[in-house]
């Protein structure tokens, strides 16, 4: 998938970031890492406030994101919403 794509470090441009993400996010970063990345999916999603507990937690990059259960973010303390979009952008 494009996101596991990006996780290996293949994307290299905002443009090839799934509309559903860009729709979300007003702001790019020129720094376009992985762990960037994930912490802008999360930001897009509503969870900016949360990123710190994801790093606490040693989740710092999409491949550890895709792994992540609803039930996951739930204990990391995401609302619902937040959640849905998080899922719905690395599924």
């Amino acid at each position: 998938s494009l996101l596991e794509d990006f996780a290996d470090g293949v994307v290299s441009s905002w443009s090839e970031v799934p509309d559903v993400v860009a729709e979300w996010t007003s702001s790019a970063t020129e720094d376009l890492s992985p762990a960037v990345f994930a912490e802008q999916l999360v930001k897009a999603a509503g969870g900016g406030e949360f990123w710190p507990r994801f790093l606490e937690e040693g989740i710092q990059d999409v491949a550890t994101l895709k792994l992540l259960t609803e039930e996951d973010l739930k204990e990391l303390g995401l609302p619902l919403g937040c959640r849905r979009r998080l899922l719905a952008a690395l599924n």
